[in-house]
């Protein structure tokens, strides 16, 4: 271990190399990356273990890591937490980082400060052709079959992060073929580009770039980082300043309308949980000041600022659309979902603790994909407010958390409900006990300290106007009132299950429910389980 560390760091490293694979603490140094040198969200809470264990007396939360990921960053944190009004004189640490993450929406203003003064609206009458942008993403897969099966005109440019556009449709085609949602004869009709949406010009040539202006009507930005732990100056680039270049885009060569795929975790602050427990839903108009600050996730943040530039350009002309879905769920049919998701991670953390918490007040908002996909192609083709306005994705109607946690024990799980309080302690217990790791760790252990913290006041989901919504449905020709994928009841629940079991993530129930699992086609499920991976929202 270098000499050069302090009493902290040396603290800090030899836990490090407790927990990082292949690393030593000898080999670490103050500038040593905690997740360039192998780590990730679950090694980093149980690195966040060890740590409480060192100093007990203080709270380092889980974001810390994520916010200061190099070693001598990280044990600043730790020092700061020991001394919170600052007396030690040897500390020397950098607060710029913190401070932009908390000045996201004076970002957004800066950014949209530099939009032209005025953008040319798009006046085409019969688009064909459409930039997507997330397409292998699982969202991403259903707004690209939405978008092909509307018309046999619709042409689709998928922007994939490939080393070529060979490898690109491949890509794109498997995950497709996997999710049960391709067809042969679309072929034809999709075109990829390579690209990063991180990078200027969205990472694509200048050569596609110049190409794809002329030859676009249509964009879908649906393409994101989706990481509930890293600060907003890190998603910056990858949700804020692609969201910049989308619009640039739409204002180069032909003028082109924009979808823009947002989140509710832009209304994530007290502002809007009080009004809607006063019986005011959150309306489409709403020029969401009421989550200007206080919003606690950089990924929440990121969106926010990506929504005030979008708005922002539909005042000065941009036509389009934002729309802000609540939780993507999965397949109301297939069962299909993607399983690094929170509530499924809730459902097995209670399968396998055999509890499950009573939080009776709090309503889930969890909007099955494939009414999400339909609402984006909706309000992107009929665009419900001219030039631009908002589109919310509401569930009607929704499940409480209770209802939605009562799922297991309908279909054979022994999950009885218990305080909150005596859930996280039997969280706790099963964290601290060592024989479960492995296939055995807590299915939420990279969220442990949210889930522990206070849960019930943490997921509170007000309630949204979707007016809009309704309007571009009823123009794409899907009225509302027709649909039966408008929300997660109880027999969803049961074909996520069965999904969750054909793949091996949780169990079978041990005992027959008042419900039978459905069934569903388990050998292809078994193939979609293997893909995994997160949302695009």
């Amino acid at each position: 271990m270098s000499a050069s560390l302090t009493e902290t760091q040396k603290k800090v490293a030899a836990i490090w190399g407790e927990v990082l694979p292949n690393i030593t603490a000898r080999m670490l140094l103050p500038k040593s990356n905690f997740f360039e040198d192998g780590g990730h969200s679950i090694l980093a809470q149980q690195m966040l273990f060890k740590v409480r264990r060192e100093w007990p007396d203080i709270d380092i939360p889980m974001s810390a890591i994520f916010q200061s990921q190099t070693l001598e960053e990280f044990a600043a944190e730790i020092d700061r937490a020991q001394d919170p009004t600052g007396l030690r004189l040897d500390q020397n640490v950098d607060l710029a980082s913190s401070i932009a993450d908390q000045a996201y929406s004076a970002d957004a203003r800066e950014l949209a400060e530099k939009l032209p003064a005025t953008i040319a609206k798009s006046t085409e009458p019969e688009p064909t052709t459409t930039l997507l942008t997330g397409a292998t993403g699982f969202l991403g897969s259903y707004i690209l079959h939405t978008l092909l099966s509307t018309s046999n005109q619709m042409r689709v440019i998928a922007h994939v992060r490939c080393k070529d556009a060979p490898s690109g449709l491949q890509r794109l085609k498997g995950i497709a073929e996997t999710y049960g949602l391709w067809r042969e004869e679309w072929a034809s009709r999709i075109q990829v580009v390579p690209g990063d949406i991180s990078k200027p010009q969205l990472g694509m040539s200048t050569e596609d770039w110049d190409r794809l202006a002329q030859e676009v009507d249509l964009i879908v930005h649906n393409g994101a980082q989706v990481n509930w732990m890293l600060p907003y100056s890190s998603l910056r680039p990858a949700n804020v300043l692609s969201t910049m270049e989308c619009v640039t885009l739409c204002n180069s060569g032909k003028p082109k309308r924009l979808a823009f795929v947002s989140s509710t975790s832009t209304l994530d602050t007290d502002h809007f949980v009080s009004q809607s427990r006063q019986g005011s839903k959150v309306l489409e108009t709403d020029n969401l000041e009421g989550s200007a600050k206080g919003l606690g996730t950089g990924y929440g943040q990121s969106k926010w600022a990506s929504e005030y530039i979008v708005r922002e350009a539909g005042r000065r002309g941009l036509s389009g659309v934002v729309v802000r879905p609540g939780y993507i769920t999965g397949d109301p049919v297939s069962g299909f979902s993607v399983t690094d998701d929170f509530l499924l991670r809730l459902w097995k953390a209670c399968i396998q603790v055999q509890a499950r918490p009573d939080i009776p007040q709090n309503t889930i908002n969890q909007v099955p994909v494939t009414h999400v996909s339909r609402v984006v192609v909706a309000s992107l083709l009929h665009p419900p407010v001219e030039p631009l306005g908002v589109v919310q994705v509401t569930s009607h109607p929704r499940l409480t958390t209770n209802q939605y946690l009562g799922a297991l024990e309908t279909y054979g799980y022994n999950t009885p409900q218990v305080p909150y309080r005596e859930w996280c302690t039997l969280l706790h217990n099963f964290v601290a006990n060592d024989s479960n790791t492995g296939s055995k760790e807590l299915a939420l252990l990279p969220l442990f300290h949210f889930v522990v913290g206070d849960l019930p006041s943490h997921s509170i989901a007000p309630e949204l106007d979707d007016a809009h919504a309704a309007k571009a449905l009823r123009s794409f020709g899907t009225p509302p009132e027709q649909l039966n994928d408008l929300a997660v009841n109880e027999e969803t629940a049961g074909r996520y299950l069965a999904f969750l079991i054909a793949t091996g993530f949780i169990p079978a129930p041990p005992a027959a429910g008042s419900k039978a699992i459905p069934e569903i086609d388990s050998q292809r499920l078994q193939a979609l389980g293997s893909l995994g991976g997160r949302s695009s929202k």
